[in-house]
């Protein structure tokens, strides 16, 4: 029989021990790990939801200030255009499509959103085809016709909400192809809707009206970057957006990089275009000063996420060894 002694006893004891913590370590930053994963999940996964809520509520608000002659929730400034109630009717009816779409309720909703995503997709291009004079219907002068004061929809709006009515058609096929169809549309109502806001922001009306017609309105442009973005997002596991969402590195690389991307062009092209306004400095100045100014905010970032992958690359590898 061996012979249990003090000496031979401890050492056992402390083994044991250690064998016990390097589970609980693994198992808390396994569950952590899968804390943050599923929290990161649940946000993505209902961001179409919130972000049509609030198409929903700035539409309604607008049909609000239309039935009750409230000229503060038609437009946000005084100088500003205001939003045709057409205009706001179809932003509730993409809200609506949005929120069917996120169901997941094929055989209940999935006919709903093919009829009301024709339904914004042939107003749109009844739309368009007035800007013909022989073609014009006014059918965005339908609603609220005693107050419009030569309200119309603008080519623009009528061009976005072209492509949002197809985008939700294809996206409403549940199919590869069809998919990335759909976030092509997406992607090219987002350029129109992001064209108007850097014109708005720059002051250069060539950017969000297109020649003498009435411009899109700034609430108009924001509202269409909210909606656009939920479009894409209702689709984050397919085509494009598949990459920007995957779970892996590339994919945390690029949720944080396109935002910044977005931002930083338009805010130092806001701030030399402000600088030049006020003569403080020329046009080749100005162009030269923004350019190195961009590649310095993204070379340090680019630096940042290396040393950051790199951190993170040395951890696993020290993870490996102790396992």
């Amino acid at each position: 029989m061996p012979v249990f002694t003090a000496g031979n006893i401890k050492p056992g004891i402390v083994l044991f021990h250690k064998y016990r913590l390097t589970l609980f370590v693994l198992k808390t930053n396994h569950h952590l790990q899968h804390f943050d994963k599923s929290n990161e999940l649940f946000f993505f996964k209902n961001l179409p939801t919130r972000l049509g809520q609030l198409v929903l509520i700035i539409a309604a608000s607008v049909v609000a200030g239309w039935v009750f002659d409230i000229s503060v929730l038609k437009r946000i400034l005084p100088d500003f255009v205001v939003m045709n109630p057409t205009t706001a009717l179809l932003f509730i009816f993409s809200a609506i499509t949005l929120w069917l779409h996120q169901t997941n309720d094929k055989q209940g909703t999935q006919w709903m959103v093919d009829i009301i995503s024709v339904f914004i997709t042939v107003i749109a291009a009844i739309r368009l085809a007035g800007f013909y004079p022989r073609l014009d219907t006014g059918i965005d002068q339908l609603l609220f016709p005693n107050q419009l004061s030569g309200n119309r929809m603008a080519p623009n709006t009528a061009l976005a909400f072209l492509l949002v009515g197809l985008s939700f058609w294809l996206l409403n096929r549940r199919r590869k192809y069809a998919y990335l169809f759909s976030q092509i549309a997406s992607l090219l109502a987002l350029a129109i809707s992001l064209l108007a806001i850097i014109g708005y922001i720059s002051v250069d009306r060539t950017l969000y009206r297109v020649a003498t017609y009435i411009p899109m309105a700034l609430h108009i442009a924001v509202t269409f970057f909210i909606l656009i973005i939920g479009i894409l997002f209702a689709s984050s596991q397919h085509a494009v957006m598949s990459v920007i969402m995957h779970k892996n590195i590339g994919g945390k690389i690029s949720r944080i990089l396109l935002p910044i991307t977005l931002l930083i062009p338009v805010i130092f092209g806001w701030l030399r275009i402000e600088a030049q306004r006020r003569g403080m400095i020329n046009l080749e100045f100005g162009t030269a000063l923004m350019a190195i100014s961009i590649i310095m905010v993204f070379t340090v970032l680019i630096w940042g996420l290396a040393w950051s992958i790199n951190r993170t690359d040395e951890k696993r590898k020290r993870r490996k060894k102790r396992c």
